[in-house]
């Protein structure tokens, strides 16, 4: 069907170099040939040769999947996408039912991409092995591993200093109840009571555990004007609760979050929010797993930690 030899077409597809050229309009004719007849490579056969499996894990998975708007769908397609562009095969794997913990795959896999460290994910087990990780939106601090964070000090700035110049003096921040230790919970909350004081204010903070009214509540008690909350979430329920207690938004308090995500572009009034980069998070985190598997193939310790720019929204 190509005119050339099946020699020929088995070295195109198995990106053979190594002693051996061929006219680059004979090797697209070949790949689109195989692209038309839907041809995918036998992963297993594949890495019994080769000694590699070019099998990517993803753990975490449980987090894309949650019946309301997360930030992992975004995080996970672009690192998928960017993964099958060099002939990865990305797989997921499932917390036990009953612990909620992940467990290692039993098949040989190339490397980790983990979507946040949470206790479910056995990242210790994946350090002891060596096998190359990334974790995505988390710190990994290890030698094989690569987190890709972003900047919550420039994201916290931003929604500070934005409703400074409209005037608000007393700004109050909600906090989150859910993974109390992850990095972004601990640095939002610190870079927050930062800024209040680089800008001559008094920070203040509520329980997480009161709910969205009784923040309301507090937070007119103390003539708090503006409140920014940890995640869209934290966002919508506390504009739920201004309806319930007939606050005007903005005009009485005015509510600023991170992440951008749906239904945030459709409500009205419409909140203030800083958008997380996350198709460059995911980009960015299969870019630098694929460069630690050559890494710690050769001896070498992994990429540091990645930290990417917010914007506001």
């Amino acid at each position: 069907m190509c005119g050339v030899s099946k020699a020929t077409v088995s070295r195109v597809l198995n990106q053979r170099t190594q002693g051996f050229s061929v006219k680059p309009e004979v090797r697209q004719r070949i790949l689109n040939t195989a692209r038309q007849l839907g041809y995918s490579p036998n992963l297993a056969a594949s890495s019994l040769k080769k000694k590699k499996s070019r099998i990517i894990t993803i753990l975490g998975f449980t987090a894309p999947l949650r019946d309301e708007p997360s930030i992992y769908p975004p995080l996970v397609n672009a690192a998928v996408k960017e993964l099958q562009r060099h002939e990865y095969q990305a797989v997921a794997t499932f917390p036990h039912y009953q612990t909620g913990h992940y467990t290692l795959p039993a098949w040989k896999t190339e490397a980790y991409l983990i979507l946040q460290a949470t206790g479910e994910v056995p990242v210790e087990k994946i350090v002891q092995t060596r096998v190359p990780y990334v974790i995505l939106n988390g710190t990994a601090a290890s030698p094989s591993g690569t987190g890709i964070l972003v900047d919550e000090k420039e994201g916290m700035a931003l929604l500070m200093d934005y409703l400074y110049r409209l005037g608000h003096r007393r700004i109050a921040y909600r906090d989150t109840r859910l993974s109390p230790h992850h990095y972004s919970v601990l640095q939002r909350r610190r870079f927050y009571e930062e800024r209040c004081r680089d800008l001559g204010m008094v920070p203040v903070l509520p329980e997480p555990a009161l709910k969205p009214v009784e923040f309301l509540q507090s937070s007119r008690e103390q003539a708090i004007t503006a409140v920014i909350a940890y995640s869209h979430r934290e966002a919508l329920a506390l504009l739920e609760a201004a309806h319930q207690l007939q606050i005007d938004i903005p005009a009485q308090m005015s509510i600023a979050c991170f992440n951008d995500l749906y239904p945030l572009h459709i409500i009205r009034p419409a909140i203030t929010s800083v958008r997380l980069p996350l198709e460059d998070m995911g980009r960015t985190g299969a870019r630098a797993l694929m460069e630690n598997i050559d890494r710690i193939a050769a001896g070498k310790t992994a990429l540091d930690d990645r930290m990417l720019k917010p914007s506001l929204i």
